[in-house]
């Protein structure tokens, strides 16, 4: 797999998608949506993650949202829902298993929404639900249908080319790029292991000196709770001799190998794991978040200029200075606010269209520098003010990419505003619109 061009690769990852996908008919009119394509209706507004954190309840949490939103929706489809691939004629490229909903607000699913469904699902919630931590480790209490959901959800997002910043240990990447008949990443590492509830293990190993037996058990059984504390307590006696700091770290390396595989069997729903081991673990990567860091020469190459626009236009050349000026985790979320997306692909052969900027719109006119730049992340377009200095547009770019977390802007008729539009003297509100 070494000696193989990443280019053959792919190729081949490309044909055995085509090959597995599961035929769509088409309806009658071209601009309806075909019976076999579910709307899934999604509550993003109790789902926003200030929200989200102030329910204390995890089974709650869950619930509400976006992630157990689409598990409820989702839970009774079939092996061949999942390989579903539908382009409908107004998404411009972009494939689907389903149209969402947005409850409450004024937007179409042309493929915006569903790109930023799975952005929420998979990026922004897993460490509020507690599925996995910071670094990437799942949580060894969460339970096998929900990895499992989890994992269809990624293979999703990469059989529709949806490239997202899939938070997860270089571990991960090897086991489940490893070739077939190796094992190598099955035995534990000799400090147990870097795994979500190492923890546990460090205060019990700090405290056994200190700390009775009874008192080791206890700790490590409270930590674990109720669903691992009887497979600990059975195995500690049985195969550890009592030692409760090593049952303890091989309960947790365990349950990292089989939360991975949980993960893996879910994401064997939608893609062929099979050929995941072709790739190295760098490569495989790579396919499924894309580049941290976004080109910005790829995606100069690949903007499309409307209304007499240009690239020496001077508030164009503001643009591309301010967004040179961003660091990395600004520029993601400036393509999260122009195409719903947090990475763009490496190569021109993986975008299904252009960044296409347009001119001002009569509104914009009237006081450039009060304005905020307009988005329809659907069909990557992005309508920027003309403003007068690198100074104004940067800052107008941050505050939209930042506070902008609506697709729309029809609330301003009824007197409201989404969260990030503005509304300043003689200026007019704008926000983050798709359509």
């Amino acid at each position: 797999r070494g000696l193989i061009f990443r280019k053959e690769k792919m190729e081949m990852w490309k044909d055995v998608l085509t090959a597995t996908t599961v035929f769509t008919r088409p309806p009658e009119d071209e601009y309806e949506k075909p019976s076999e394509i579910p709307e899934v209706p999604i509550n993003r507004v109790s789902a926003s993650l200030p929200l989200l954190k102030a329910v204390t309840d995890l089974e709650e949490r869950k619930a509400v949202s976006i992630f157990g939103q689409l598990e409820k929706a989702m839970k009774k489809w079939d092996r061949s829902q999942w390989r579903r691939s539908y382009e409908h004629v107004s998404d411009k490229g972009q494939k689907r298993a389903f149209f969402a909903k947005f409850l409450g607000e004024n937007v179409d699913d042309n493929g915006g929404p569903y790109r930023a469904v799975f952005a929420a699902a998979i990026c922004d919630e897993p460490e509020q639900l507690e599925m996995l931590d910071g670094c990437g480790r799942f949580n060894y209490k969460v339970k096998g249908p929900t990895l499992m959901f989890y994992g269809r959800l990624v293979g999703l997002a990469v059989r529709h080319g949806i490239q997202l910043p899939v938070l997860m240990q270089p571990y991960a990447w090897e086991r489940l790029t490893e070739p077939c008949g190796t094992s190598k990443l099955d035995d534990m590492p000799a400090d147990g292991g870097d795994c979500y509830g190492t923890a546990i293990v460090d205060n019990v190993r700090a405290g056994r000196e200190s700390m009775t037996r009874d008192d080791q058990v206890a700790l490590a059984c409270e930590a674990l709770g109720q669903d691992g504390m009887g497979s600990f307590r059975s195995r500690l006696d049985d195969d550890f001799d009592g030692d409760v700091v090593a049952a303890l770290e091989t309960f947790m390396w365990e349950n990292k190998k089989s939360s991975l595989n949980m993960f893996e069997t879910g994401m064997g729903t939608v893609l062929p794991t099979a050929l995941f081991r072709m790739f190295t673990p760098r490569e495989f990567e790579r396919m499924v978040c894309g580049e941290r860091e976004v080109n910005i020469a790829l995606l100069q190459s690949l903007t499309v200029y409307e209304g007499g626009l240009g690239p020496d236009t001077p508030h164009i050349e503001y643009f591309w200075n301010a967004l040179e000026s961003m660091d990395i985790d600004q520029r993601s979320l400036f393509i999260n606010f122009v195409f719903a997306k947090r990475r763009l692909p490496t190569s021109p052969a993986g975008f299904i269209m252009p960044l296409r900027i347009f001119p001002p719109t009569s509104d914009m006119k009237k006081n450039p520098d009060l304005s905020l730049p307009k988005s329809k992340t659907c069909f990557f377009e992005l309508t920027l003010p003309a403003y007068s200095s690198l100074e104004v547009c940067r800052a107008k770019l941050l505050y939209a990419i930042v506070h902008c977390t609506t697709m729309e802007d029809f609330a301003a008729s009824a007197g409201t505003f989404p969260v990030g539009a503005v509304e300043e003297e003689g200026g007019t509100p704008n926000a983050n619109g798709a359509e």
